[in-house]
Parts: C-alpha cells; structure tokens; sequence
C-alpha cells in the first residue's frame, strides 16, 4: 500500500525542505496559466523526488475561458473542454514534457465547474483520454479527472472507470443521505474545506483515513483552509495507524 499526502500547491511560508520532510506529494498549478521558465522546472526537479510532484494541466487543454489574472498560454476556438484543438495539442505536449522530466507522481485535469455531463461532453472526454493523453505519454505519471461540479460522485467514479483513469473526489461535498460510494482500490482525495476557516476535526481526518486504509494506492492533497497543518496531521495519523509505506 502506498498513500501520498500533501497540499494544493505549495502554502505560504513553507520551504521544499521543510515541506518534504514531513509530506510525500504536492500537487503544483504551476502550468495551469502559463508555461513555466527553464529554470524553475530546474528548481522542482532538485527540490522534489521523483513520483511525488502532481501538476495540473494548462487551461487550454481543458477550459474555454482563461483563468483571471497575468497568464501565457494563448488558445483557440476549437480547444478546451477536452476538446480536440491546436492550443490543446500545444499544451499537452507541453505538460507531458514537464511531466517526463520531473517524473510526476500525477497529472491533474481540472475540469471547468460547469462542465456538462452531456453525451458530446462524454464523447469529448472519451477521445481526449484516448488519443489526446494517452497514459504513455506522461512517463508513467498518473491520469487524474477532476469532474465538474454537475457531476454526482458516483456517476464521475463509473465514467472514470470507463476512461481508464483515476477520479478526483472531495470526500466532505456529500450531503447526509447520499454517502460516497465505493471508491476502488486506487483513490485521488482532494479535501476542500469550501471557505471553512481552521483546520480539520479528529474526527475528520478519521473519514478520510476509513476511506484511504483498505486502498491499494491512494492520494490525499488537501485544498483546506488550514491545509498544511491538516496535511501534516493526517500524515502523522496515517503513520500512527496503518501498516503503509508513505514515503
């Protein structure tokens, strides 16, 4: 068994040093608004072991509308949302070539929020995964899907499945009566904590460990609030309680 945990991208105040030597993976945005330079792709390499980088596609490859703020990549009519376009090829031939020379534990395609789950979008994610990116070409790196949020768990979970890649879930947007189904032996957890200040319950991080404890392969990044201090003491739990190697 193999469980990495880290954070959504590297928090304030926290060195590479310090961060590593307590978490094992680190999920980077990095790419998502722009290429990044020669020599901060030479920094991530010295900083950070192989398989315990995640980074998260450029939009082009999976948003229509670019993200606020100074950004670098440019895009075209026919790319984003899985979409088969020239800025999309551009941009995942950019992302396999970071991937292969860091080698990434993971790569991260998030999807818009209002990403349809109509059968064109289906169809969209189908050839993209296919032939767009496929598994080979990111080095051994993980295929991780952040659906949308009109996507239901259960139904993202099943797609997944078909695409042959890992699902990205949020084990706390659930509501009471529709509990989390069964999420497989390979799991992608991504706690948010939705504008929530402070960090997490015991009794929280005590979910989060009922769900990963059983899995063949797991990954916790935390998106909290607090999500340093969470990612440190859910290590430290995951540590404590189960027969696994997190390093």
């Amino acid at each position: 068994m193999a469980i990495r945990v880290g954070t959504v991208d590297l928090p304030a105040r926290s060195g590479w040093d310090r961060y590593f030597g307590v978490l094992t993976y680190l999920e980077l945005s990095g790419l998502f608004s722009a290429p990044v330079k020669t020599a901060t792709m030479s920094r991530w390499r010295a900083a950070a072991k192989p398989r315990t980088l995640g980074l998260i596609a450029p939009w082009p490859t999976t948003h229509r509308k670019p993200p606020s703020g100074p950004r670098g990549w440019t895009s075209d009519a026919q790319s984003g949302d899985f979409r088969d376009g020239p800025a999309a090829r551009e941009t995942l031939a950019a992302l396999a070539a970071a991937a292969q020379r860091l080698e990434a534990a993971a790569v991260v395609f998030l999807s818009p929020a209002d990403l349809s789950t109509s059968a064109a979008t289906r169809e969209h994610l189908r050839t993209f995964f296919r032939d767009l990116a496929p598994a080979e070409s990111f080095g051994g790196a993980e295929r991780i899907w952040i659906p949308g949020g009109l996507w239901e768990p259960e139904a993202a979970l099943a797609f997944a499945e078909e695409l042959h890649v890992r699902c990205a879930v949020d084990p706390f947007v659930t509501a009471p009566d529709h509990p989390l189904p069964d999420l497989g032996s390979s799991i992608y957890l991504r706690p948010s904590g939705h504008g929530r200040s402070g960090s997490l319950s015991a009794d929280r991080l005590d979910e989060l460990l009922g769900l990963v404890e059983d899995a063949e392969d797991a990954f916790v990044a935390f998106g909290t609030h607090e999500r340093l201090r969470d990612a440190v003491n859910f290590a430290k739990l995951v540590a404590e309680t189960v027969d696994a190697d997190v390093s």
